[in-house]
């Protein structure tokens, strides 16, 4: 569950440690994962070309960040969004 989600000093975030290699392209869903005594999260990851589409929803009130879009942070309750390509090691 570590790998999906995990609480912060800031709030919960989604993917921490970005995305493991094998994942890359390939959709994702979570649902109603604890990330607290009274907080659970879902998500779904869906692939836009080597972008992440990502659409919550959580019941508590974290804030949302993710270890796979340091750039990215919410604090509304669900919603959608396009996180940026994942870093894949290859520098040209």
């Amino acid at each position: 569950e570590d790998r999906l989600a995990r609480r912060t000093a800031e709030g919960v975030a989604i993917l921490p440690h970005g995305f493991p290699e094998a994942w890359l392209g390939h959709p994702i869903e979570v649902h109603d994962l604890a990330v607290g005594p009274e907080a659970r999260l879902s998500f779904a990851v869906r692939w836009h070309g080597d972008r992440p589409a990502v659409l919550w929803e959580q019941r508590g009130s974290a804030p949302l960040s993710s270890g796979a879009d340091p750039s990215w942070s919410t604090a509304e309750p669900s919603g959608e969004t396009l996180w940026a390509a994942p870093f894949t090691g290859d520098l040209g």
